[in-house]
């Protein structure tokens, strides 16, 4: 490790008996005399973790994150207070479980909430994953003649789906038949924009070759 000017910095290994904020301000001097970015600050900082703290960063969910200055950020809440760091990821989760839609509450409210939750315990987690995982909570939380619905209606995406359980929670029944009757294909099961099919249900039932 050679600083710009050719000189060679140095730094003690962080340990759990270390003050994290006076080691954390040596770091990036080191950092700046070596003219590291952000990036390559997420890359190095571990390497001056000791074993103990090494040991509990790869068990977070940090460790995974691919280097950039976020995670850089992310690194240094960690040092701050590793233990806790843990218990509180933990945490996030058990109430990312927990949680549960309440009578009269938005669905986008509660996903809202939970993805919220998801996100400070899972914060690796990929867009694709952590929309499935929210998906399955969402449904779980509802009647299953409405998640039965919902689930017909596959192609909707997340923000759709919680304004599709919204409408299907209404009291008003006809509300529920004209929202399924008005997306879903009841021979295919597909969600339709019937405005790109003549404009109207009616209008595709009576020109069926359209």
């Amino acid at each position: 490790m050679v600083s710009a000017d050719g000189q060679e910095p140095t730094l003690k290994p962080f340990t759990m008996s270390i003050d994290p904020e006076l080691w954390l301000v040596k770091f990036d001097l080191v950092a700046e005399s070596c003219a590291w970015d952000l990036l390559q600050r997420s890359k190095k900082m571990a390497l001056f973790f000791d074993d103990e703290v090494l040991s509990k960063y790869t068990r977070s969910p940090v460790f995974s994150l691919p280097p950039s200055e976020k995670k850089y950020a992310q690194i240094k809440e960690f040092v701050r207070c590793p233990t806790s760091s843990l218990d509180s990821l933990s945490l996030s989760f058990r109430e990312y479980q927990n949680l549960r839609l309440l009578p009269g509450q938005s669905v986008l409210a509660f996903k809202d909430k939970i993805k919220a939750l998801l996100t400070r315990s899972m914060p690796s987690l990929l867009k694709v994953e952590r929309e499935f995982m929210l998906t399955q909570r969402i449904l779980e939380s509802l009647p299953p003649e409405i998640a039965s619905h919902l689930r017909i209606m596959r192609d909707a995406n997340l923000d759709i789906l919680c304004q599709n359980a919204d409408i299907l929670l209404q009291p008003s029944s006809q509300s529920r038949i004209a929202l399924i009757e008005g997306q879903v294909d009841e021979n295919t099961g597909n969600q339709v924009d019937y405005s790109k099919r003549g404009g109207n249900r009616e209008a595709s039932k009576e020109n069926p070759g359209s």
